[in-house]
């Protein structure tokens, strides 16, 4: 990648006319959509903005609302209509989205979340405006289940945050305090190469998390106390990432999320210049021996230097101990 350095200072002169793309991404989303799209529409802004829809061949009724509203709002609405699923293929849906982001600014919200602040927009760019130092603007979001009501219990890791930055020690965690609905960021992909596109688009973790670490390798990331937009969690129909994840086993999940961690570490690596030595050959080291004990299929093509494997000495004494206790605890209640 070029200087990031550079990069930033591009950013920062950027002089186009302030205009902003939505991106939308959708998949089974018919049931929430509307929602969705109203919210995007709403905004009062004293500049130009497009929704720019992706659906990954929905077999629900999410491509007929996309058309409706497409006719409806010819001049706001940009469709991409995908005849095959990119995502169950393993074929990459930023390959086809970043080609159409034009604008100063992108911001986000996906197909089953939506935004409640009509100035939400508005507050974020100027925000970006005042102060360029700063890459990406997030605010506090409202937890919501299936049917748009309130559920605190739904927030996750999500807490409610005061206005501040995220520190360096948050951006090297991957530490993501809020939901992609309330990204609003500067456009950086007119000043990427097309060698740093390729390798943005081929790393495998989620999208929000890639946004949180390259602009915040790039200058500040601000957040806003403002509740303006809306996540919901539902676990039940699948389309969501996380009702994909609850349809894993255990043991899946956590190999899922250690090379979802990984790919983090190889982003972020690839754009900052610096090695991150926290635990990934460690973690390369777990997911070994969860190959091993589980016959889990886990391609592993990096290999683990000896420390790692001394420093898993105490992990793997704590998982024999914890076997062995179960054992004798299941044999003793049987003998009862």
């Amino acid at each position: 990648m070029k200087e990031n350095a550079d990069l930033n200072n591009w950013l920062k002169d950027d002089d186009r006319p302030i205009s902003v793309d939505i991106y939308c991404l959708v998949y089974n989303h018919g049931a929430y959509l509307r929602e969705a799209l109203d919210g995007m529409l709403m905004q009062e802004t004293d500049f130009p903005f497009r929704i720019i829809i992706h659906d990954d061949a929905s077999t629900d009724d999410s491509i007929a609302i996309i058309r409706e509203y497409e006719k409806r709002f010819p001049d706001k609405i940009i469709s991409v209509i995908e005849e095959k699923n990119l995502y169950q293929s393993g074929g990459s849906i930023w390959k086809v989205m970043v080609p159409y982001f034009t604008a100063k600014y992108i911001a986000s919200c996906e197909g089953d979340d939506y935004w409640t602040n009509s100035r939400k927009l508005q507050k974020q760019v100027e925000y970006l405006e005042e102060n360029l130092d700063c890459v990406a603007v997030y605010h506090n979001v409202l937890p919501v289940d299936e049917n748009s009501q309130y559920d605190e219990s739904l927030r996750g890791g999500y807490r409610l945050l005061d206005e501040g930055d995220y520190t360096d020690k948050e951006i090297e965690k991957f530490a993501l305090k809020t939901q992609t609905a309330s990204l609003v960021r500067r456009n950086y992909f007119p000043w990427m190469s097309e060698q740093d596109k390729d390798f943005y688009a081929s790393v495998k973790c989620n999208g929000d998390e890639k946004n949180l670490i390259l602009c915040g390798i790039l200058g500040r990331v601000h957040y806003l106390p403002d509740v303006m937009a809306a996540h919901r969690r539902v676990f039940s129909n699948g389309a969501s990432w996380t009702a994909r994840q609850n349809k894993l086993s255990d043991q899946e999940r956590i190999v899922a999320d250690y090379k979802r961690f990984l790919e983090k570490c190889r982003f972020y690596e690839y754009f900052s210049a610096k090695k991150v030595y926290r635990y990934n050959e460690i973690i390369l080291m777990q997911l070994k021996y969860l190959k091993k004990c589980h016959n889990l299929n886990v391609n592993i093509c990096k290999g683990v230097p000896m420390y790692a494997y001394i420093a898993f000495v105490p992990e793997l004494l704590y998982r024999s101990f914890r076997y062995g206790a179960k054992r004798i605890w299941c044999l003793l209640r049987n003998k009862e």
